[in-house]
């Protein structure tokens, strides 16, 4: 009895200690998106989902994070007011400083008044958005390199490349592997809603309406018939209160099953050598140590490398 006892005590302490490392998210509050300058003297066009005035560009990378953004534009205060690209140019835009700006005019001349933008989105590779404003620079959660010009921006979460060509949840994982990528975790309701609608923004005719995932089946409980599913950094699914499992889920198979996410909102699963769609989530990249925001700006010669 009082072996029994010790031992109830031991588990207890265990978990007490270590239950909360066997249950840690990557995406949990202390492990903070880290922004990086990625272009001097320009801005990005994304769209802006908040605005303020800071002193500090850490101050707006803490507003940046508050808002759950993925990117952002900031004014150093020694740069003044006046882009001189428009200058140059002659196509400054002059706006009644006699007045705040309210409603819509907050973001849409937002340049003017406030020289912190929040960004729901990053830039990609090809910097399609970028515009040239010797008041600001741009930082980013993804520096080293840039996302590609396939990924697919999902606001508050992350970002995404989906590959419509099958393959096994091996080959799918490797593949995201090598892009320094790991397959999209899906344990929250904002992850699951949002790759449901990206898998429906892809979907079509050809296309399966399923795709694998970060879960995998680990081992399968004989007595209970019960399975228990983990990530890919061995985080079991009874970590999580979220589920999204369609009816009659999750289902045994003779081999390992590995979940996948549908059209509807909801998770599958299917054995893990049946070849699917899957889903890559880029982790954020950084720094790119050939930036330097220390030069002044200049509007005759590049000023970035």
């Amino acid at each position: 009895m009082k072996t029994l006892l010790i031992l109830i005590v031991f588990v207890s302490s265990f978990h007490f200690l270590f239950g909360d490392y066997f249950c840690k998210d990557r995406h949990t509050d202390d492990q903070l998106v880290k922004f990086h300058p990625l272009r001097h003297c320009q801005r990005s066009n994304k769209s802006i989902v908040a605005v303020e005035y800071f002193r500090t560009v850490k101050e707006c990378a803490k507003f940046a994070r508050e808002n759950k953004a993925l990117a952002f534009n900031f004014s150093p205060t020694k740069r003044g007011m006046i882009n001189k690209f428009e200058k140059k140019n002659k196509t400054i835009t002059h706006y009644n400083k006699n007045k705040s700006p309210s409603g819509k005019d907050i973001i849409e001349q937002s340049e003017e008044y406030y020289n912190c933008q929040i960004l729901q989105c990053p830039e990609l590779r090809n910097f399609s958005t970028l515009i040239n404003d010797t008041r600001f620079d741009y930082y980013s959660a993804y520096v080293n390199p840039p996302p590609p010009e396939n990924a697919s921006c999902l606001p508050g979460v992350g970002m995404f490349i989906y590959y419509e060509k099958p393959e096994n949840y091996s080959r799918a994982f490797n593949a995201c592997r090598e892009i320094n990528s790991s397959l999209a975790d899906i344990l929250s309701d904002l992850r699951t809603s949002s790759l449901s609608q990206l898998m429906q923004s892809k979907f079509n005719s050809t296309h399966k309406e399923m795709a694998f995932v970060d879960l995998k089946e680990k081992e399968h409980n004989k007595t209970t018939l019960k399975s228990t599913f983990c990530t890919s950094y061995e985080y079991p699914l009874e970590c999580y209160a979220y589920r999204a499992w369609s009816p009659g889920f999750p289902r045994r198979f003779k081999n390992t099953a590995c979940v996948t996410i549908t059209t509807t909102n909801s998770w599958k699963v299917v054995p893990c050598s049946l070849k699917q769609p899957f889903i890559c989530e880029l982790f954020p990249t950084g720094p790119n140590r050939t930036v330097s925001l220390a030069k002044k700006c200049s509007i005759t010669r590049n000023n970035n490398p």
